[in-house]
């Protein structure tokens, strides 16, 4: 696994840093969001809304999302 640091000469009070984690965190928010409401359906109980996770995403971590929200 690569690791990659980033380093700014001008980001003293951290303002670039906490911008940059600012929408990384909304990102990660809308992306949730996006999933939930495209893959999930009312109608269906919740053990068959775990069954029809998106096929990208493990049953286990879609199973983690719906009892989040």
């Amino acid at each position: 696994m690569i690791k990659r640091v980033f380093h700014y000469k001008d980001d003293a009070g951290k303002k670039i840093k906490c911008k940059i984690m600012q929408r990384i965190g909304k990102n990660w928010k809308d992306i949730r969001h996006n999933l939930y409401h495209k893959c999930y359906k009312e109608t269906r109980t919740f053990e068959e809304n775990i069954k029809h996770h998106p096929s990208r995403i493990e049953e286990n971590i879609w199973k983690w999302l719906l009892e989040y929200r």
